[in-house]
């Protein structure tokens, strides 16, 4: 794994960047959209509800997030607008292995499939959130069957919204 770089700029300093570097996340300020070296990604969300507060470097799916027994993923910033769903898009850290995964926020729980390929599932709390949000996986549960018989194995989240 390598590391990645942060740069926040304009769509027009951007568009003047000859080879954009495929290690570094590019924020477009008046775009509303993320650019991984040269893949962009735009939405009608701003942008800041992309981050999240840890993410890792993945040789296949450039920033994800890791969801496993020491790691929660944790929204960056305050959510003063509250939020009525989070989008994730889930797949193994193991292809080998498949199985669901408990994820909880606070008392809400939430059973969920993790394959070998990205698939999206949708967290719909019973009401909408806001303020600081974490979303933890309870590998204790039997119910999170993601494991290779020992221990728990690490969804990767690799790409994810907030409604």
């Amino acid at each position: 794994m390598s590391r990645i770089t942060f740069c926040k700029l304009t769509q027009a300093q951007y568009d003047a960047i000859e080879t954009p570097n495929p290690e570094t996340v590019y924020f477009l300020t008046d775009a509303n959209a993320i650019c991984l070296g040269s893949r962009t990604y735009v939405s009608r969300e701003k942008a800041d509800r992309f981050l999240v507060k840890r993410v890792f470097a993945h040789d296949t799916y450039g920033v994800v997030a890791y969801l496993d027994t020491n790691n929660t993923m944790e929204l960056s910033g305050y959510f003063a607008e509250e939020i009525s769903r989070i989008e994730l898009w889930l797949v193994s850290a193991n292809p080998d292995i498949t199985g669901n995964v408990v994820l909880t926020h606070g008392s809400e729980r939430f059973t969920v499939p993790v394959n070998a390929t990205a698939t999206r599932c949708s967290l719909a709390p019973s009401s909408p959130l806001s303020g600081r949000i974490a979303i933890a996986r309870d590998t204790a549960d039997p119910d999170d069957t993601l494991n290779d018989g020992t221990d728990a194995v690490t969804a990767l989240v690799v790409d994810w919204r907030c409604y």
